[in-house]
């Protein structure tokens, strides 16, 4: 009897806020085997791009109802995930039946666990109507209520990966770096436990704003006006001096910590800086960041994802900073593009949810507590249809 294949999505849209990426895996009922499909990105238009960053910005002053605002953008920002979702699936070739969910993480418009609550927006029952398919969302909540910080998320699917390729020699120490709007790492020994993981601060949130704002481009294509500036020293000593940057874990950062205010606050003090040495400066604080994350590790191999994996001069800081006893290659190595690592991730999760498995790491995110994480949209509308 031939098996009927099993198919997960994930859908995300991170901190850089410019569009959002869907993931499909084949995997077993375990969740212990994994095959990489195919990755479908599509960017927002520039107006939902503008009001998702003006609903990020707690300081931001409305001058219509904030609550129409944000219904919309959620709409908005919906119907492009179900764009994206109907696309990938039309390019894999994907019937809606063999998809056993699909996870969506949303656009974050508030995350502070301190207070008990983190905010992403997506309207699941618009999402699961439209492809017709099990939705799972509000991924973050449930760490969040038993003390966790909601983030990051992707630890406990990079220990599952690295588990589920027999043919990868276990290493001592083992370091998957995300590089979105924000970087964050997982800690692995021998691939057997995660030992640490948390946010290290700002990757790419400054260095696409300086971007856009200096040299009307959406971000640095390679790191190439970085790597034509020099460090501005007395820039990145008042940077780091951050308070994030002084924090144990577990902790986890956004916006409402690194806000763009704070940054041209700092750059009142220098008003005549070269835009090619304030690239170069807030690349080397994203740098310093993970360094500083990895100050208790000494060697390892460290795989890279995210969209900054594509800053190769950001990557050659790094390896040049952290020195020659470590080893630095991207995710794809391990059988999944970079760029799609992060949705990949929630797939997993969405597959977590519908076998009642735990998908928090206490020892990232604090959380008195593993628990399932998300809840489930469309059973009923699939049922009644």
């Amino acid at each position: 009897m031939v098996s009927t294949p099993r198919y997960l999505l994930g859908a995300m849209s991170g901190t850089s806020t410019d569009g959002v990426y869907v993931v499909a895996l084949q995997c077993n009922q375990s969740l212990t085997h994994f095959d990489y499909l195919g990755v479908y990105s599509l960017n927002f238009p520039d107006s939902l791009r503008h009001t998702l960053l003006l609903l990020q910005n707690p300081n931001h002053h409305y001058e219509q109802d904030p609550f129409h605002l944000l219904l919309t953008a959620r709409r908005d920002l919906s119907l492009q995930y179900v764009q994206a979702v109907q696309m990938l699936m039309k390019q894999q070739s994907l019937a809606a039946q063999h998809c056993i969910a699909l996870g969506v993480h949303g656009q974050t418009i508030r995350h502070n666990p301190t207070q008990g609550y983190t905010f992403q927006i997506i309207d699941a029952a618009l999402v699961a109507e439209q492809t017709q398919l099990r939705v799972v969302s509000d991924l973050r909540s449930a760490d969040v209520a038993v003390g966790g910080q909601g983030a990051p998320l992707v630890c406990a699917f990079h220990l599952a990966w690295l588990r589920s390729l027999p043919h990868l020699a276990p290493t001592p120490t083992t370091v998957v770096l995300n590089l979105g709007g924000f970087s964050n790492i997982t800690l692995i020994h021998h691939h057997r436990e995660i030992v640490a993981g948390g946010d290290c601060g700002p990757a790419n949130l400054f260095l696409d704003w300086c971007a856009r704002q200096y040299f009307n481009c959406e971000f640095d294509q390679a790191g190439k006006l970085a790597q034509s500036g020099h460090v501005h020293s007395a820039l990145l000593q008042q940077l780091m001096a951050h308070p994030y940057f002084l924090k144990a874990w577990p902790a986890s950062t956004g916006r409402e910590d690194f806000r763009i205010e704070w940054l041209t606050g700092k750059l009142q003090e220098f008003p005549d800086m070269n835009p090619y040495d304030l690239m170069r400066t807030l690349l080397e604080m994203s740098v310093q960041a993970i360094v500083r994350s990895l100050k208790n590790e000494h060697q390892g191999t460290l795989y890279y994802c995210g969209g900054g994996a594509k800053n190769q001069f950001m990557i050659h800081r790094l390896s040049q900073v952290l020195g020659a006893h470590w080893q630095l290659f991207g995710f794809e190595q391990l059988g999944l593009p970079e760029q799609a690592v992060e949705a990949a991730a929630f797939a997993w999760l969405a597959g977590c949810y519908l076998g009642n498995q735990a998908g928090n790491c206490q020892q990232v995110t604090g959380a008195k507590k593993s628990v399932v994480l998300g809840q489930a949209t469309a059973d009923l509308l699939l049922a009644c249809g």
